[in-house]
């Protein structure tokens, strides 16, 4: 009998399959994805593991509401916070920060965007980084746009990305919260964040049962996903310049 947790990963894996298959600038944004991520793992390991985890959240969200693309939410979770990888020690390692010092760590959202605009990654890509700390009440940034006029994966990106970090149990500042805690925080939250992509992340936990499930699939997550060989082929590296 097969591995739950492996049965879970395979549609991720199958879809993964399809988008490198699609076409050939495909090849190029997961190879980016993943030296950006393993940067970025190497720099803060925190961040990163909190990215592997919002990127799944969004990946399973966007299933439910942009499933031709879904692959590409994936790989915006990954990369979304990609603009913290320069920032010094002080600003990484977990204390809250205030004042000046706070609003540096704003500045990765714009760090993050111009990185991914410099490597003409996809929009869904550039827009999950870009939005997501952006909130529907106008209450976010660094624009405080609000509404539609933030695009469908920055409202999945909003709540991935909370959900990941209020459930992420080193953040130093504060303990990680328990699953049912993070739903009352977003629940309490609910003008923040878009109905339909809230009431949808709920439904989803009902399928994955709890957040341990979904820990155990992103612990397999760069292990599998980044197995290139299996998918690549014979797919040469000037193909990949030529793209």
């Amino acid at each position: 009998m097969r591995n739950p947790v492996n049965r879970a990963i395979e549609p991720i894996l199958s879809d993964f399959s399809r988008y490198l298959s699609a076409e050939k600038k495909n090849i190029f944004n997961v190879f980016a994805s993943q030296c950006l991520f393993e940067s970025l793992r190497l720099r803060d390991p925190k961040t990163s593991s909190h990215s592997l985890k919002m990127g799944i959240y969004a990946y399973l969200l966007a299933t439910k509401m942009d499933a031709s693309r879904a692959m590409e939410y994936f790989f915006g979770g990954l990369v979304h916070d990609v603009g913290k990888i320069a920032f010094p020690d002080f600003i990484l390692n977990g204390k809250k920060l205030v004042g000046k010092n706070r609003e540096q760590l704003k500045k990765h959202v714009v760090d993050s965007v111009n990185t991914l605009v410099s490597l003409k990654m996809p929009e869904i890509v550039i827009n999950i980084a870009k939005y997501h700390h952006e909130r529907l009440n106008g209450s976010g940034y660094p624009r405080g746009v609000q509404g539609d006029v933030i695009p469908l994966e920055g409202k999945i990106a909003a709540v991935a990305d909370v959900y990941s970090a209020i459930t992420e149990q080193d953040r130093g500042y504060q303990p990680g919260r328990s699953h049912e805690e993070a739903f009352r925080i977003l629940r309490g939250s609910q003008e923040q964040f878009d109905p339909l992509v809230l009431h949808l992340f709920f439904k989803m936990f009902k399928d994955v049962n709890s957040i341990d499930y979904v820990n155990e699939i992103s612990s397999l997550m760069p292990e599998k996903i980044f197995t290139f060989e299996k998918y690549l082929g014979a797919i040469s590296t000037e193909s990949l310049v030529n793209t």
